[in-house]
């Protein structure tokens, strides 16, 4: 019950941290792309580093002091945040709001209207539902079948997080001169690759050097589409719209992890990361035959007011 209001309570929160990346870039007079970029390695590198940062203080003091540890951790970044962060003052154009779910139906109808956004919503719900199924279900089957041990997990899974992250660190520095729509296909397909690796039953050595290559190229991903978002979305709506994002992102996964398990179960680890790199490299190639994708590439225009 503690787990399900602590995710209820960090959607919120998350959203709201988004919704202030826009301004902040403009006040560090940074390019869009970079500050997302900045956003993604943040909270990558926070996951790389607090899962080994956990084992070593749970060793030490116990579970309970860790968790209190935590706890504390989350009023620290209240302080910071209400003392370091200037919370920017946005001219709504709307004079009154609406009710609260009226103004969840006008996210959808935003979402619904924009083609380009729409699109990369089923598209982020695919993969994320192909995802969840592959690191919740069938990543632990395959490594305790094939090696038998949790440290062979912990190496795959920090070798996506490096190479996520350092993806990330290098579109920062350099992808506000490239062009979005050549990018964000180019890296799409070296990310739907990875899968495949898995299905060669390669040794540990070649499938560790694979993953952290071929995760290179889903470090950019979020970022593009952030900054695409970002320029299309009316500052006003930000938040409901970029929460609705957010949700449809998600509501895949729990979905993912189900149907993983129950097909893992009755087909087995191989045909089912066979089908899912066929899946997933469907999905990155149909990119090229939506025409609304296209529309990726930066605005002569700034942040839509």
């Amino acid at each position: 019950m503690l787990v399900f209001f602590g995710a209820l309570l960090d959607a919120p929160g998350g959203t709201a941290r988004a919704a202030l990346i826009p301004e902040l870039a403009e006040m560090a007079s940074m390019p869009l792309e970079r500050a997302t970029s900045a956003n993604q390695v943040i909270e990558r590198s926070s996951r790389l580093i607090g899962a080994p940062l956990a084992g070593l203080l749970i060793a030490a003091l116990g579970t309970a002091n860790v968790l209190w540890f935590d706890a504390i951790s989350f009023f620290i970044s209240a302080g910071i945040v209400t003392s370091l962060v200037a919370a920017p003052v946005i001219k709504a154009k709307i004079a009154k709001r609406g009710k609260y779910f009226q103004e969840i139906l006008d996210g959808f109808r935003f979402i619904r209207k924009d083609a380009l956004i729409l699109a990369i919503v089923i598209i982020v719900m695919t993969t994320n539902f192909l995802d969840a199924a592959f690191s919740g279900v069938i990543l632990p089957v395959y490594v305790n079948t094939r090696f038998g041990e949790a440290l062979q997990l912990g190496l795959i899974i920090a070798a996506s997080a490096g190479g996520s992250v350092l993806g990330a660190v290098i579109f920062g520095a350099i992808g506000h001169r490239l062009p979005r729509y050549a990018t964000f296909g180019f890296m799409f397909v070296i990310t739907s690759i990875r899968t495949w690796i898995f299905a060669l039953y390669p040794p540990l050595a070649i499938l560790l050097l694979a993953n952290f290559i071929l995760s290179l190229g889903s470090g950019p991903l979020n970022p593009i589409l952030d900054a695409v978002a970002y320029e299309r979305m009316p500052k006003d709506m930000r938040g409901r719209i970029y929460g609705t994002i957010t949700a449809g992102a998600w509501i895949a996964m729990p979905l993912g992890v189900l149907l993983g398990g129950f097909l893992t179960e009755a087909y087995g680890v191989q045909p089912l990361l066979i089908a899912i790199g066929a899946i997933y490299l469907g999905t990155t190639l149909s990119i090229a035959f939506i025409p609304a994708m296209k529309q990726m590439e930066r605005s002569s225009k700034k942040i839509r007011p």
